[in-house]
């Protein structure tokens, strides 16, 4: 069963990325379709009579929406109107005690949503706003359970729960297909957010900001909690980047400060003033609420606010920045960003480059035009882009319109950059604009983009999670404006852009607020290796620091703390008990049918179509049978597709084909991928894209000239694209570091994700090197390589067509696909048994990241099942929220963990986790926990709950249709859904112990993983049986070292020297354990220690011997004796200002490679001890 996100249309006002309370998958998804589903759930439970009537009107037909004028539940309504990108109503109501404002988003969409946002500010750089976010939820006067929220995401009927953080506001927004259930939530969220147990429990605080931990008196202090773990992982360079834009624009503003925390800035908050920050935000009269769906009783939601807000009187709030001096001329400023030593720093820059717009936050039909000019400025066809790409072609970009600071900003991005490379940035951007003003915009542009817009509107309902999304994007807009309306503006808006370009509004626009004479900021953030380290070594001296200013009986209540085993009694069952609305019986068996036609022709080609009625609507897609390419050639067949529409055709240049992709070409797919099952799978090509019944033939036209007509001859065009490609991988690595363990476990047991991991990630990586040097040394095998799968993908046999769209529609598509495939040569696919490597039983990868993903995968077979369990649902949700939230998040400060079951496998994974073996430990206690579960059926019933709401959740008709489409070609089972329905349903408490000994499975026998920074791989690397750095994609760790046994007295040594990086195996698959130690080893070790490279001896010996450390007579190849060794390292020693104790007796033989690592191993721990 698939689920989508809500696509919201060609929005381009820049929004931060929310900081969510927490994150997890649930687990009815397939691989294909992972999604993010927040942690954070809520609940409520109140009804009660109104002082105040309701009106006349509501009174009579409680869903009947009231009149402007109207009082309802003590909200009185001060303005409607239509809102048709909803198909539905806003209604604005205004408390009349307190000034609190609620917007009921009226339409027949029965994933209902509720929502609180407070206006906040990011007042420093501890993480007030994100901290109280992320306490709120632990608790209220009503609710006194720290438990409660993520029981009840995970034991209720919801869709969406979760609260975030965004630079200025906090909002807490939760869905379900029920209305008395989310009546319930509201009444938990709203007691939460007015009344939260945090105020009176400093055990709160410690949990979700920061905490010292200790393991004992002889260990080492360190930081931990919830918040804290996730800001190490979320402060990127990227991150970092906007911030520091945000700082050079509006100097001693609150919008330069970071709404999440910096972990650095973190510890210096106090319990005080976090609950001194909730009652400066937290008040009715800063809140506006929101409804969103059908509701049969919406005056229900307007009665417990009321309720809820009787204590409160109105407040008038005012949000000064008191520090905030404006720029009086353009600046520039350069901040380094701290990286591991060794990372490559290559094309890994970020420019940030804003108009400053003083004034025009305050002219609202001027915002809204510049707002909607970025629509203009971010399409691929636009000069500004196609002259950003050609002058710096390996570099992304992005344009926004920020409405975050004290004044608006026009923002222009450009990461994957070197340092260098801002300068040219912004006189692109500035002469792009200035030529945009002398010409204007090409109506084809405008074209393309009104087309892709009045789609995007029209399938707005057919995404899940519609409520959610849009009310985040309503609230954000008024917050930032002052306008509750200004989003419904902003989209009705953009039916005019083609007026407005027709009218000269644009370039009136540009000429008033991006004139050359305009105040600008530029800010460049640049990667500084080595840095990480400094800093990692100043935070352990200062906590080392603390450590010996306390007394001991602080550091024994810190050790009691950090070890305590046993959670404080919580009694969350009765809450939860008390805001379940809906049961497991009432639960529906209501799955959508679609009429399939599946057909196969004589001429091979198999056809798939849907009837979904969708008003001219319909999407069309392509399989191209992939079964006959190599190894080499799937890798050179993903990066054919990654240049499509991106070089010159036979009929168009490729600025030309930016505007007719746009035109023609709607949520477009253009990839490799796989069909069939188990060893029957194999690749394809697939094309697919959504577009209007007239416009059909010439997308097929465009996708036949794209394939087929693409000039592949321009190497330099070529070389611009492979760098470009291999820069966005790197990106991906950084930003999804968990999906590279988690694909790689995958590739272990199931053939297409190992296929898929193939061409997507290591191994895609490492070949992109290669074509890289191979356009500089022979580009003409390049050519050559790319040519020869254009030819081969020319060959219709073995075809899969399919549509999903109305019936004139699949009438018309048949007509263009066969027409489109007749083009197509045909020659029978003899297919390619590929020989591709497994991935080791346990890795360590390393990335540029200050937090780890630690993690198992194993496939449902190896752990006894025959067929999938929709059952699984429910155990890893259960296991989720009894055991490793606890566990992880709550005791040892993780961020959060990913735990499902796909169709076959069985993965888990933790999130910005600070730890390694204390996270596997956890591990090992699942099959344990299992066992001696005790669960009452209510509870489980509540797990089901959880659980069935995915199976539940409505579709659109068009999204459906083309499920099924993807489900015949997928052979899965048309009635599965309904099958896992009933499943769910009849489960029972004592089915659960037989999923003990699948956990002890995974943890024993499953792939083991740790994705993390080189420093913490490093440290736990006897852990792994191959350490790979994903950025050189090879296998760097000891599992090539053959010659290395378990039992070698000497493994530890090497596995710590290798690990460490102070030697080097002599080989791909030895480490020379037994082959004689020379002086340029030890060398190559100590100058490792000074930051230099080990590999490098000739280089360090003459730096050593610079320094006066080794004799001058000594050469690389000289043989190392135990004596000649310890004398060096005692020179060593001495030279840095550290005491050097031989543990050994000398003996005056040479050392054995192996021996020299034992030696190196004692030495740095002595040096550690010194320290």
């Amino acid at each position: 069963m698939t689920r989508r996100q809500t696509r919201i249309p060609c929005k381009n006002t820049r929004r931060p990325i929310a900081l969510r309370g927490g994150m997890r998958y649930h687990s009815f998804v397939t691989l294909d379709q992972i999604q993010e589903v927040p942690m954070r759930r809520i609940l409520s439970i109140l009804l009660i009579l109104a002082l105040l009537p309701v009106s006349a009107l509501a009174a009579d037909d409680p869903k009947a929406l009231p009149a402007v004028g109207d009082v309802v539940e003590g909200f009185k309504v001060v303005d409607s109107r239509d809102f048709p990108l909803i198909g539905g109503t806003a209604v604005l109501f205004e408390h009349e005690r307190t000034g609190a404002l609620l917007m009921y988003l009226a339409n027949e969409d029965t994933d209902r949503a509720f929502d609180l946002t407070f206006r906040t500010q990011p007042i420093d750089n501890t993480g007030l706003p994100h901290v109280f976010e992320h306490s709120t939820l632990d608790g209220s006067e009503k609710y006194p359970s720290k438990a409660l929220f993520f029981n009840l995401s995970s034991q209720t009927y919801n869709t969406f729960m979760n609260a975030m953080t965004l630079p200025t506001m906090t909002t807490y927004p939760v869905a379900s297909l029920s209305e008395a259930q989310l009546l319930k939530y509201a009444d938990y969220y709203t007691d939460s957010c007015l009344n939260p147990v945090i105020m009176d429990d400093e055990s709160i605080f410690r949990e979700e900001a920061w905490r010292y931990r200790l393991p004992d008196m002889d260990g080492e202090l360190t930081i931990e909690g919830t918040v804290y773990s996730e800001m190490l992982g979320a402060i990127t360079l990227e991150r970092a980047a906007n911030i520091n834009l945000m700082g050079t624009a509006f100097p001693g503003s609150v919008a330069a400060n970071d709404h999440g925390g910096l972990p650095e800035d973190i510890p210096s908050m106090t319990f005080e003033s976090l609950c001194a920050y909730h009652d400066l935000y937290y008040h009715p009269s800063n809140l506006i609420a929101y409804l969103y769906g059908d509701f049969e009783d919406y005056a229900a939601f307007l009665r417990l606010l009321d309720r809820a807000f009787e204590p409160f009187e109105r407040r008038d709030f005012t949000f000064e920045d008191a520090g905030y001096t404006p720029l009086t001329e353009s600046v520039e400023a350069e901040y380094g960003f701290p990286v591991e030593a060794g990372s490559d720093t290559a094309n890994a820059s970020a420019v940030h480059y804003a108009y400053v717009c003083p004034g025009l936050n305050r002219d609202r039909e001027a915002e809204r035009t510049v707002n909607l000019l970025m629509n203009l400025f971010s399409s691929s066809a636009s000069r500004l882009m196609q002259n950003l790409e050609k002058a710096l072609p390996k570099a992304t970009f992005s344009v926004g319109f920020d409405m975050t600071g004290p004044e608006d900003l026009v923002l222009f991005v450009a990461e994957n950059v070197d340092r260098e490379d801002a300068a040219l940035f912004k006189q692109t951007v500035d002469e792009s604009i200035a030529q945009t003003l002398e010409e204007g915009f090409p109506q084809d542009i405008v074209d393309g983009i009104t087309a892709s817009i009045e789609l995007s509107t029209a399938l707005l309902m057919e995404n899940s999670g519609v409520g959610v999304n849009m009310i985040e994007s309503v609230a954000y807009e008024y917050v930032n404006s002052g306008d509750p309306y200004c989003y419904m503006d902003y989209v009705e808006g953009l039916d005019t852009i083609d007026e407005l370009n027709a009218q000269g509004a644009y370039r009136e626009a540009i000429a008033a607020w991006l004139a050359p004479d305009q105040i600008t900021a530029l800010a460049v953030t640049y990667p500084v290796p080595g840095l990480k380290e400094e800093n990692d070594a100043a935070l352990r001296e200062r906590l080392a620091q603390v450590k010996a200013d306390m007394t001991e009986e602080e550091l024994q209540a810190i050790i009691d703390r950090s070890n305590a085993t046993e959670a404080e009694p919580d009694d969350a069952a009765k809450y939860i008990s008390e805001l379940q609305a809906v049961t497991v019986e009432s639960l529906p068996e209501e799955v959508r049918e679609y009429a399939l036609s599946d057909e196969t022709g004589e001429d091979g080609v198999r056809r798939l179509n849907v009837e979904a009625a969708v008003d001219g609507i319909g999407r069309t897609d392509v399989w191209l049978d992939g079964a006959g390419f190599t190894e080499e050639e799937l890798l050179w067949l993903h990066l054919f597709t990654s240049v499509l529409g991106e070089m010159d055709t036979d009929a168009h240049t490729r600025d030309e084909l930016d505007a007719l992709v746009e035109r023609y070409f709607y949520d477009t797919v253009l990839r490799m991928s796989i069909l069939g099952r188990d060893e029957t799978c194999h690749v394809c090509l697939r094309l697919g894209w959504i577009a209007r019944e007239e416009d059909l033939e010439a997308g097929y036209d465009l996708m036949y000239e794209l394939l087929y007509g693409t000039d592949l001859t321009d190497v330099e065009r070529l070389k611009e694209l492979v760098g470009e490609e291999r820069a966005s991988l790197k990106s991906s690595f950084k930003s999804m570091p968990y999906s590279i363990g988690l694909y790689r476990g995958l590739a272990r047991y199931d053939r297409g994700s190992l296929i898929s991991d193939h061409y997507n990630y290591l191994d895609y990586y490492e070949f992109l090197g290669e074509a890289e040097r191979m356009l500089e040394e022979e580009p003409e095998r390049v050519v050559e390589k790319l040519e020869h799968i254009q030819a081969s993908l020319n060959n219709r046999a073995n075809a899969v067509t399919a549509y999903a769209g109305t019936k004139e529609g699949i009438a018309l598509n048949r007509t263009l696909a066969d027409a489109f495939l007749a083009k197509l040569g045909e020659a029978p696919v003899e297919a390619v048994e590929l020989d591709l490597p497994v991935p080791a039983d346990s890795e360590g990868i390393i990335i540029d990241s200050n937090a780890q993903y630690n993690g198992h995968v194993i496939d449902l077979e190896s752990c006894g099942f025959e067929e999938y369990d929709a059952a699984l649902n429910v155990v890893t949700t259960a296991v989720y929220d009894a055991y490793l939230i606890p566990q992880l998040r709550d005791r040892y400060g993780a961020y959060g963990v990913l735990h499902a079951a796909t169709e076959d496998s069985l993965y888990l994974l933790s999130y910005r986790d600070p730890n390694v073996a204390e996270t596997f430990a956890v591990y090992e206690g699942l099959g344990d926990f299992m066992r001696g579960l005790e669960m009452d059926q209510d509870t489980l019933d509540g797990y089901i709950l959880s659980a069935y709401v995915g199976y539940a959740m409505p579709t659109g008709v068009l999204s459906g249709a083309l499920d099924a489409i993807v489900d015949a070609l997928t052979e899965e089972d048309p009635d599965s859904t309904l099958e896992n329905m009933r499943a769910l349903k009849a489960l029972k408490v004592e089915d659960l112990g037989r999923y003990a000994d699948m956990y002890d499975a995974l943890v024993e026998n499953g792939y083991k993983v740790t994705v993390g920074g080189a420093s913490v791989i490093n440290e736990n690397g006897e852990l792994y049986d191959a350490v790979l750095d994903p950025l050189g994609a090879k296998d760097a760790g000891p599992a090539v070292m053959e010659d290395v046994q378990d039992d070698d007295p000497s493994a530890t040594a090497v596995h710590f020297a290798v690990g460490s990086g102070f030697m080097l195996p002599l080989s791909d698959t030895e480490f020379g354990v037994h082959e004689p130690a020379t002086v340029g080893d030890l060398a190559g070790a100590l100058y490792c220690m000074t930051g230099g490279d080990p590999e490098d001896q000739d280089n360090a010996l003459q730096a050593l011997q610079g320094y006066g450390l080794f004799p001058q007579d000594l050469t690389v190849g000289d043989p190392l004796t135990d004596e000649a060794a310890d004398g060096l390292l005692s020179d060593f020693s001495q030279a840095v200002g550290l005491s050097y104790e031989r543990d050994h007796e000398l003996t005056g033989e040479p050392l054995t490679r192996g021996e020299l690592a034992g030696v190196i191993m004692v030495f740095v721990e002595m040096l550690d001890t010194d320290e």
